[in-house]
């Protein structure tokens, strides 16, 4: 079949039917049309006429339920304006084996399931190498990558006529990366947004911004989690993509709409993706408005290591945690006064100031239930991800160099000094640190108690050294059934150090908790006056 080339004065056009030869027509076959040697090769409309475009046939790569609306808002415009969304392809990651032995399959998800519903095409992508474009009569000219998680690399986008664009749910260029959401809402932001831009053939995030939410943007609500702000910004995403496929936003050259705003006033966050160590609670850093975020904000199980009574590490993880307001006279049990009281006038004496009406050594704290928790300082080495070389490097996924720079001096140790190295450098940032904080049983029963165990079961109260009061309510023991935290911190109580005037003074502590140092010193060097130490009720 013979392709017409419509030859105007400032554009060139591709016509897609066959019409009657004309005096300002001339013919020309598919070859040449599409031959990478033609000047025709290059993208159409370069003087920026958008009025005059082919219909679109899309290829969306998208993998959960943040693309999925952008997905259903472009089937929608498909079924209402075909001249505009002439096709849709999908591409989806392959469904990962689970259970034991891996043996079966995971649940379809959400694209996978729309895709069928409307009877669309549907690829499995988990790479890119090796992977080309459906050949069609008429090709795919538009590529959107929405939350997919593969790098798109530049001959995919090359052989697509207006190349890729993407959603991407922050204001660029703050929070690039695959996770802005949750790190949102970890920064406590107040507002966040969408943006819309061309995928980069060099690296994740860095288009052209075609549109975006108006600054500041959306305001977020303090009781959103991860669920609702991202239904929230994927509906906005879904009707900004629309809109900006309706206004030609694509066709080069592109205009930036954050160009006028001063890079230095721009914030430039990275959001990586969060795993299993940053679920880790961190005793020693962590408020606990840090650990409350993480488990209801961001809906996840956490996790930390508590020393039992025979010496042993045992793994638990703790699904829902709280912060408790230490203005509500009802958590405040007896013993919890007297840990308040005597911080307090600890405090007071190392200010050089009056002790309190009693005096300090009247506030004996050697009865405190302690646990030991086993934190690891250092994220564990990653494994080698493509996706996160390219994205720190710029480099293309779909490309087989991956050798050093040849000009690059390389530095050559012997075994032994790398072994010496190593050696040293563990010594200097250890892996892991033990460290004893008191815990107190709660006022409140658990709502749901055990069955087996009514009386027993009881949440636990733990003072965080950065500032916040603790509740956990359950608690599952590596290999074991989830239980009541009152009977997993009995089975894992410590014998508390006995405080002495000496301990009390020293500068330097125990960050084990089994020496005869201070195990209450974090408590004593942080934050000065720490909310929940100002003890109404004595």
């Amino acid at each position: 079949m013979a392709f017409l080339l419509r030859s105007t004065p400032g554009y060139l056009h591709l016509a897609r039917k066959r019409v009657s030869i004309s005096p300002t027509l001339c013919i020309i076959s598919r070859t040449t049309a599409y031959s990478k040697q033609s000047s025709l090769r290059t993208r159409p409309f370069s003087t920026g006429d958008k009025s005059r475009r082919d219909p679109l046939r899309v290829l969306f790569c998208g993998s959960d339920s943040f693309s999925q609306a952008s997905l259903d808002a472009l089937i929608k415009e498909h079924k209402n304006n075909p001249g505009l969304v002439q096709s849709i392809d999908v591409a989806v990651r392959p469904l990962k084996p689970v259970g034991r032995g891996l043996k079966q399959l995971a649940p379809k998800g959400p694209m996978h399931i729309l895709a069928e519903q409307h009877g669309l095409p549907l690829h499995e992508i988990d790479t890119f190498t090796g992977w080309n474009l459906p050949q069609y009569a008429v090709p795919i000219n538009l590529i959107i990558a929405v939350s997919f998680g593969l790098f798109v690399p530049p001959r995919i986008l090359r052989a697509a006529e207006y190349g890729g664009l993407n959603v991407h749910p922050s204001l660029l260029p703050d929070l690039r990366g695959p996770a802005p959401i949750h790190h949102a809402i970890l920064s406590r932001d107040t507002h966040t947004g969408v943006s819309l831009q061309t995928l980069s053939d060099k690296t994740f995030d860095a288009g052209a911004i075609l549109a975006q939410t108006p600054r500041p943007g959306i305001p977020i609500n303090p009781s959103w989690d991860v669920s609702t702000l991202n239904q929230r910004l994927a509906a906005i995403g879904a009707k900004m993509l629309i809109q900006g496929l309706r206004d030609g936003v694509y066709i080069p050259p592109y205009t930036d709409v954050v160009g006028h705003y001063s890079a230095a006033n721009q914030q430039q966050r990275h959001a990586p993706k969060l795993e299993k160590f940053d679920y880790q609670i961190q005793w020693d850093s962590w408020t606990a408005s840090d650990a409350t975020v993480r488990s209801i904000k961001l809906q996840e199980k956490l996790w930390t290591t508590a020393i039992n009574k025979k010496g042993q590490p045992q793994r638990w993880t703790i699904e829902n945690v709280e912060e408790v307001d230490p203005k509500d006279p009802s958590i405040w049990t007896d013993e919890m006064k007297v840990f308040a009281r005597y911080i307090q006038a600890t405090r007071a004496k190392q200010q050089g100031s009056e002790t309190m009406e009693g005096g300090e050594d009247n506030f004996n704290i050697n009865g405190l239930n302690t646990l030991v928790f086993r934190q690891t300082l250092q994220r564990p080495p990653k494994k080698s991800n493509k996706a996160r070389s390219i994205f720190n490097s710029g480099s293309d996924s779909d490309s087989a160099s991956a050798s050093a720079n040849p000009t690059e001096k390389t530095t050559v140790t012997s075994k032994s000094d790398s072994s010496s190295s190593a050696t040293q450098q563990q010594e200097e940032k250890p892996s892991t640190i033990d460290i004893r904080l008191p815990y107190f049983l709660s006022n409140t029963k658990n709502p749901k108690p055990e069955k087996s165990q009514p009386e027993a079961a009881k949440a636990i109260i733990i003072p965080l050294p950065k500032g916040g009061l603790l509740r956990i309510t359950k608690i599952t023991v590596e290999g074991k059934k989830e239980q009541s935290a009152s009977i997993v911190a009995e089975a894992h109580k410590q014998q508390q150090p006995q405080q002495t005037e000496t301990s009390s003074s020293t500068q330097s502590s125990d960050s084990s908790g089994s020496g005869s140092g201070d195990f209450l010193m974090p408590f004593l060097s942080g934050n000065p006056n720490p909310s929940y130490f100002r003890d109404p009720f004595y």
